[in-house]
């Protein structure tokens, strides 16, 4: 029995209903010390001691979460991730960069977790989109060991181990609860603050915006607004999968909630992540049966394109130039002069390429390629770009299984979301910079955990028929003594059922 994995463990006993343990009381309050230090960081230049103390106590209040519930742990950071992107003080090191520290807590939290479940024998079915995700990670592991920048290298992996590792976690967890969906909700709710910050913001006077080809562009709480708008591409496909497939309260939140998510995305005014959306829920059209809904879709987009000269002005720009300025290039022939560019530079090392990240630092414009494709060849060689494209293809097949083996309207809404997702990645990988972007992966990544679920089980039950177990448990001394330090000591099978 004790060296069963799925043996329940002893019940632990809990405080009186309705009382706090001085546990959680110490989290609250190093939470709200987090908020207030991270806010006087942001709000007074040249305090960036406040963004590294907030920083510090927001990690202690994490990893509280994280002894509590792994499952929770990473909902946090999922709903925390975007608020976070464009707090940094400049030339400051990781420590006052919230969203750098959060990534490092992540990894290291997520690390004890993994080994305390593998030291208690738990074991995770293998699958393709998992060994292909570990491909493309040794791939950019590779090219770091030949950089020509190996600095610049050695960080740029360290984000791809986050990204990746998102997946592993996701699915692990979603194998442990049996909901998945939970995870899909993360999502919508990490938009509320982007979203408020963006549409209410201005009328507190915070006005978080960058001037960029002659428009104003929304930023939010991110720190450029192109990847404010392919997170808020993805937040948009998700809602669309819940109009689709969930009636009643569920749709009409969803329907309310895109007013918001769709005006904010169009004052991004990124022109890729418009076009992924709209190729995200053609395709989700198909998958869910709804073809007699694409010419309304067409219908609303030419309208829109009609009707907004902003928005009509920017679609303009990609293939126009600028009248008012000599020598510029419509946005198309910039692309094309700069995929130029960047191709040269891969003769020098074809097979592994010059190294993560290194395309910026050996150009002139010091621009990264906008082309995911592209960057794999030149920064990781063929090796890298053939792992890419089969990570690619790993996680178009587990959208297609999970779309075809979902059932109820909670599998569905997970599986249809990330069909969306991963139609929008890769039409955006064509032309932007998704794989530099941490803060875009780890939602991708995070959703193809939980649609990989899908694609094994298909039926979310709100109480699972196996245990349910937050951490695992030790079942053997030498284990149970290295575990109970430091955040391991929460690595335990508190066995529960979801209700």
């Amino acid at each position: 029995m004790a060296g069963h994995p799925d043996a329940p463990a002893p019940a632990r006993s809990e405080p009186e209903s309705g009382a706090a343990s001085l546990p959680q009381i110490i989290m609250v309050l190093l939470a709200a010390v987090a908020g207030l230090l991270v806010f006087t960081g942001v709000s007074r230049p040249g305090a960036s001691w406040a963004l590294a103390a907030g920083s510090l106590a927001g990690a202690a209040a994490l990893v509280l979460v994280a002894r509590r519930s792994m499952e929770l742990f990473v909902l946090v950071v999922l709903v925390l991730r975007p608020a976070l992107d464009g707090l940094h003080a400049p030339g400051g090191t990781q420590i006052t960069d919230p969203a750098q520290m959060l990534g490092a807590l992540f990894v290291v939290v997520s690390g004890v977790w993994w080994i305390g479940r593998r030291l208690t024998g738990h074991r995770h079915p293998g699958s393709v989109a998992g060994m292909a995700a570990a491909g493309f990670l040794a791939a950019v592991a590779v090219a770091t060991l030949g950089s020509d920048a190996p600095g610049r290298s050695v960080g740029e992996l360290a984000r791809m181990v986050t990204a990746v590792l998102m997946f592993f976690i996701v699915d692990r967890l979603c194998e442990t609860t049996g909901r998945p969906d939970r995870f899909v909700v993360a999502v919508l709710a990490a938009a509320v603050v982007p979203v408020t910050v963006a549409l209410v913001g201005p009328l507190a006077g915070l006005h978080r915006v960058e001037i960029k080809d002659r428009i104003e562009r929304i930023v939010s709480t991110f720190a450029q607004s192109n990847p404010l708008g392919h997170f808020l591409t993805i937040v948009l496909l998700v809602l669309v999968a819940y109009v689709l497939l969930r009636p009643g309260q569920p749709r009409v939140l969803a329907v309310i909630a895109m007013a918001p998510v769709g005006l904010t995305l169009a004052l991004t005014y990124t022109r890729l992540a418009w076009a992924a959306a709209v190729a995200g829920i053609l395709v989700m059209l198909w998958a869910a049966g709804r073809h007699r809904l694409v010419p309304a879709l067409i219908a609303v987009l030419v309208a829109l394109a009609a009707f907004s000269p902003g928005v009509g002005h920017r679609i303009d720009q990609l293939t126009s130039p600028n009248a008012a300025v000599n020598g510029s290039e419509s946005g198309l022939q910039w692309r094309l002069g700069q995929w130029a560019d960047v191709t040269r530079l891969a003769d020098s090392n074809p097979v592994t390429g010059i190294g993560p990240d290194v395309v910026a630092r050996r150009l002139l414009n010091g621009q990264p390629p906008h082309n995911d494709f592209l960057r794999a060849f030149v920064e990781m060689g063929v090796v890298g770009l053939v792992a890419f494209v089969a990570l690619l293809a790993a996680l178009i097949g587990v959208a297609a299984r999970a779309n075809r083996r979902a059932q109820g309207a909670r599998a569905r809404t997970v599986a249809l979301a990330f069909v969306g997702v991963i139609t929008a990645f890769v039409v955006s990988s064509i032309a932007a910079n998704l794989l530099g972007q941490v803060v875009i992966l780890w939602y991708v990544f995070a959703l193809a955990g939980a649609a990989a679920w899908v694609a094994r089980h298909g039926v979310i039950r709100s109480a699972p028929d196996h245990p349910v177990a937050r951490l695992a448990a030790p079942t053997f001394p030498a284990a149970d003594a290295w575990l109970t330090a430091g955040v391991g000591s929460r690595a335990r099978s508190d066995v529960r059922e979801v209700g």
